[in-house]
């Protein structure tokens, strides 16, 4: 009989310490995530997580219409997109699938010369200027373009 109320004292002083903290715990994940209180922002905020500019997601949504035709241009070597631009290996990996699923119905196409609009992400911006005009530019490398 002892040991069973020595059992429940236990289980009594160990839920009366550490079910505060779990619960404060919790608080302080909900606060830190409260920022996100739109589909869209859950959406580019995991675009974000993987490497991909929040801003450059977030333009391309604005700027490029639904039932448009893009191509995503980046360097063609992984090893000088990361040196060059930061550009990590598996952002450069999921790139093109992250840009296909995020700017659904446009069409991601393979030839870039073909497409409206160009989201270009360390591309040769001299060889695009006579044929783009920039619709956005960060600075940084990332630009989106409209064909003229």
């Amino acid at each position: 009989m002892t040991v069973g109320c020595a059992c429940a004292a236990t289980a009594v002083v160990v839920a009366a310490v550490h079910v505060p903290r779990a619960v404060q715990a919790m608080n302080s994940g909900v606060r830190a995530e409260a920022y996100i209180t739109s589909a869209q922002e859950r959406v580019l905020t995991s675009g974000d997580s993987l490497g991909i500019s929040f801003d450059l997601q977030r333009e391309a949504m604005r700027l490029i219409p639904r039932r448009s035709t893009y191509a995503l241009v980046l360097p063609s070597d992984p090893q000088l997109a990361a040196s060059r631009y930061g550009i990590e290996p598996l952002t450069y990996g999921v790139l093109p699938a992250w840009f296909q699923y995020l700017l659904v119905p446009a069409e991601q196409v393979g030839d870039s010369t073909q497409a409206r609009y160009v989201v270009c992400w360390g591309c040769d911006r001299a060889f695009w200027n006579p044929r783009l005009k920039w619709l956005w530019d960060n600075k940084q490398g990332q630009s989106i373009g409209r064909l003229r």
